[in-house]
């Protein structure tokens, strides 16, 4: 293993949820968009769910992406490790 190598699924589920945060929140956004140009009497209590919905959602992004920053990192540095200790995988 090196540093020109991560591997696709070091960390899988931690690394790609910040990118379906990042989706979920446009889906929800497409869909508060359509609710709204429908203009449907009687569903702004769903819109209303959906934004806050979409607000938690974005609100995650951040963290994720920051874990996703500290795990690539740490995975740097165990490479890093193993090239002074002559070890590989």
């Amino acid at each position: 293993m090196n540093l020109n190598e991560y591997p696709p699924c070091y960390h899988r589920n931690a690394e790609y949820a910040g990118d379906e945060f990042e989706a979920i929140c446009n889906l929800i956004q497409v869909s508060i968009d359509s609710l709204q140009l429908a203009n449907v009497l009687g569903l702004e209590h769903v819109t209303e769910v959906l934004k806050m919905t979409s607000e938690r959602a974005f609100n995650a992004v951040k963290p994720m992406r920051e874990l996703q920053g500290q795990l690539f990192l740490k995975w740097s540095a165990e490479v890093e490790a193993q090239k002074d200790t002559g070890v590989s995988r």
